[in-house]
């Protein structure tokens, strides 16, 4: 599903790999699988690329190139920079040469069951390293990226309320109102408070 440019600007988390660059370059966060360096004081903007990297010739995808007036992430194509719509999703694509945060994302947005593709985004939080890599060495580095990048660097179990000041979830409605367990989820509680407070 598309939406055009959303009201609200969409919350995501994604994970990267920190890169050092010797010299005045210091540290980046660079997407794992398609490599793009994400701009320290500026949004990332997606593009559809011809030859897709590496990793993406494994998949089939259909060239963006069909409708190219039109600014990704396009339905048919795999373009668009991609997030997951939850912490523990992302968490879960965390190894230890990794580090996952938030991210603000608005554009054009291609909503799926599992994330968002969107047109614009910058990270606004990182997370600490899982409790499974305590020992991985990533954490300095991960305080040192959020020094540069003058994001915060806060626990895994706070990140989805400092994200949800920014804005919301893009969850497909029938998956946001409860997790596995029935419990209502910081989305869904927010927008049922809304609805008692409209009555």
């Amino acid at each position: 599903m598309v939406a055009g440019s959303p009201l609200m600007p969409a919350i995501g988390y994604r994970t990267w790999r920190i890169e050092r660059i010797h010299g005045e370059m210091g540290v980046w966060l660079v997407s794992p699988y398609c490599p793009a360096y994400w701009p320290r004081s500026e949004r990332l903007e997606a593009v559809c690329r011809r030859e897709p990297g590496e990793v993406m010739k494994r998949r089939v995808l259909q060239p963006h190139q069909q409708e190219p007036d039109c600014a990704p992430p396009v339905a048919g194509c795999g373009c668009g920079i991609y997030a997951y719509h939850d912490v523990e999703t992302m968490l879960g694509s965390i190894h230890e040469h990794s580090v996952g945060g938030a991210v603000l994302c608005w554009g054009r947005v291609t909503i799926h069951p599992e994330g968002i593709r969107v047109q614009f985004a910058r990270p606004i939080a990182l997370c600490l390293p899982v409790p499974s890599y305590p020992n991985c060495g990533v954490e300095p580095e991960a305080k040192r990226v959020a020094d540069t990048y003058g994001v915060p660097l806060v626990e895994a179990g706070y990140l989805a309320a400092y994200a949800s000041e920014f804005g919301d979830s893009y969850r497909p409605a029938s998956a946001e109102a409860c997790d596995a367990s029935g419990h209502f989820r910081a989305s869904g509680l927010r927008n049922f408070l809304r609805k008692l407070i409209d009555v």
